[in-house]
């Protein structure tokens, strides 16, 4: 009996971030306010709950005066937060939208170079889907990468 081998991938997420990475040289401005952000979101949510525990302590203790201080601090704090989610949001999007746009613009650069022969064999509709959907594909990549250093950014926070 034959030992079954493991079949590894032809391509790992970091070898797709490499290859598509000539479609997102032009928006890395927005990648970097992004990553600023995720940094500053893990700040923020390292210091909440140490706030959250000192409020309580004060609620325990009733020590009422720092208690309200505490408290309109957490407001603020949980006001940044929001904040800094939703701008984080802003700048992943237009850098998601970049990176889309730069791909179907090729795409459809290539599909414009098809011979009219290839064209006849198959429907225009199947280029057509194909363009869309393979675009979409490659653009998610960089959102798998982008997650996957959220998600390191976020289990070093714990550390």
């Amino acid at each position: 009996m034959l030992k079954e081998e493991k079949k590894k991938p032809l391509f790992t997420i970091y070898d797709y971030l490499k290859k598509t990475y000539q479609y997102a040289k032009y928006s890395k401005k927005n990648l970097l306010f992004f990553l600023l952000g995720n940094v500053a979101y893990c700040i923020i949510n390292v210091i909440a709950p140490l706030l959250s525990a000192r409020q309580i302590l004060y609620l325990t203790d009733e020590i009422w005066k720092p208690l309200i201080y505490i408290t309109l601090l957490i407001f603020a704090l949980e006001i940044l937060r929001n904040v800094v989610m939703n701008v984080n949001n802003y700048f992943i999007n237009k850098y998601f939208y970049a990176v889309k746009k730069n791909i179907q613009l090729e795409v459809s650069e290539k599909i414009l170079q098809i011979q009219t022969g290839v064209l006849q064999e198959n429907s225009s509709g199947t280029f057509i889907e194909r363009a869309g959907n393979d675009t979409d594909t490659l653009s998610d990549i960089f959102i798998q990468g982008i997650d996957y250093i959220t998600y390191l950014i976020s289990v070093w926070r714990f550390i």
